[in-house]
């Protein structure tokens, strides 16, 4: 049976002002179905009534935003729930540096 994603999360402190999760959409290859996300962004998602559709499969696209008006590296590690141990993370990393 397909596992449904229940909850995306970012995980570093440190580093969350700069990163937001702005978009998920889930379903097949084909056909992608926008989840509800707060506006502006957000530092966790959680699932809100997806809809088992019978699928022996799901792809989930997620997009996390970036944004900062300092250099430096940033990292963070977005967590994938779902809804059982282990969970998936995924590592991000950005060098923001001056272009001269």
């Amino acid at each position: 049976p397909v596992r449904t994603l229940h909850r995306i999360a970012l995980l570093y402190d440190a580093n969350r002002p700069h990163f937001s999760i702005t978009a998920v959409s889930a379903g097949d290859a084909s056909t992608q179905v926008p989840q509800e996300v707060s506006e502006g962004g957000c530092q966790e998602w959680s699932v809100a009534g997806l809809v088992q559709n019978g699928m022996d499969h799901c792809v989930y696209t997620v997009v996390v935003s970036f944004s900062t008006e300092i250099f430096g590296t940033f990292r963070q590690t977005v967590v994938f729930d779902f809804g059982s141990e282990p969970v998936l993370m995924h590592r991000v990393m950005v060098d923001a540096a001056s272009i001269e």
